[in-house]
């Protein structure tokens, strides 16, 4: 719902001030403590024919999300990596202020926030789904539909495409003849973390997690804030309000706390067998490095461990093979073994040129 729509939710009089009340004795409307979440039911597998889907409730917002995968060219600037493309809609019957039609710009700001809280996370590692590098990679479509709106459809979404990633089966492609060629088997999508994302409300100078439909109505401003394994990788802020330095502390606080309880949940729900996988993703890629705090997120501390990983790996010296061979100053590499010495990249070797 737009602005002006939202703006047509006419909370009465009486009821805003049993709210306000509510508030000053620390708890809101339906009894729930500020920091509480509605009651979250997650069923998998509800779209057979899609490749992965979940069902999600938060509350009493419902939200279905489906999985298609196929194959298509890479995005301009990413051609080593699949592609990830998150949409949504809100269903006319999900709301009586929902109106048929193309969506409007809260449903667009919806699937770009949840998109940004899944991508930043890198939660699907996109480096796997190349058939054929600047040509062909794997396609990965993210359908949400919400069913029922009441309130914080960011977290209620993000939910459900997380976990109908989580429990999808990626299909085996091939290329024959510089054709794609579906084998008909199935493997696991390559996971690396779970991103959970947490939204919270500013009611005057109160700040409630997982604001309801009346709460919404009521807000001042809207921060969603998303989480995965290694820490935070997304946040976003909406409405028109504004949120106080330690406010914004303490939502980050919150959203790390009951990020892992819901990321717990997920990954109960969704079985162990992607685990042990991601597990060693994240120790092949572990980017707990000397020199990078923990205040740097999911995206620059992978870019950080690659760049580490490739100063760090083995190389043999093109002179004598010693594996002695080695970086000592940006840009200049030596053999100690052989005192074989050349200028290359500051921090990888490019043998190719050496040898032409």
């Amino acid at each position: 719902m737009s602005a002006s729509k939202r703006s047509t939710i006419i909370v009465e009089h009486l009821r805003k001030q049993q709210m306000w009340d509510a508030l000053a004795r620390g708890k809101r409307l339906d009894g729930r403590d500020f920091n509480e979440q509605r009651p979250l039911e997650i069923e998998l597998d509800v779209i057979k024919k899609a490749n992965g889907s979940a069902r999600v409730k938060l509350g009493d917002s419902e939200v279905v999300a489906g999985v298609k995968v196929e194959t298509g060219e890479p995005f301009e600037g990413l051609e080593n990596k699949g592609a990830l493309i998150v949409s949504a809609e809100v269903l006319p019957t999900a709301s009586p202020h929902v109106e048929p039609g193309p969506p409007d710009e809260d449903v667009v700001e919806l699937a770009r926030v949840v998109d940004r809280g899944v991508r930043e996370s890198e939660m699907i590692d996109l480096d796997q789904l190349v058939l054929v590098p600047g040509k062909t990679v794997y396609t990965i479509f993210v359908d949400c539909s919400v069913v029922n709106a009441d309130g914080n459809l960011f977290d209620a979404t993000s939910y459900a495409v997380v976990a109908s990633l989580l429990s999808a089966k990626l299909p085996v492609f091939e290329m024959q003849d510089d054709k794609v060629v579906d084998t008909g088997n199935t493997q696991p999508m390559p996971i690396t973390t779970v991103p959970v994302s947490i939204t919270a409300a500013r009611i005057g100078d109160y700040v409630l997690i997982d604001p309801n439909s009346e709460e919404e109505a009521c807000m001042d401003a809207r921060i969603t804030i998303t989480t995965a394994d290694e820490g935070f990788c997304a946040i976003q802020k909406g409405f028109t309000g504004s949120f106080t330095v330690d406010q914004i502390k303490k939502a980050a606080e919150t959203a790390r706390i009951k990020g892992e309880a819901v990321r717990a949940r997920l990954k109960e729900l969704t079985g162990k067998e992607w685990l042990a996988q991601a597990a060693r993703r994240r120790k092949k890629g572990s980017t707990n490095l000397k020199g990078l705090g923990i205040k740097f997120g999911a995206t620059v501390r992978r870019r950080y461990g690659k760049v580490y990983r490739t100063l760090h790996q083995k190389r043999r010296c093109p002179s004598c093979g010693s594996l002695r061979f080695g970086r000592v100053a940006s840009g200049i590499w030596h053999c100690p073994k052989c005192n074989f010495k050349i200028a290359s990249g500051a921090y990888d070797v490019d043998f190719e040129k050496l040898q032409s």
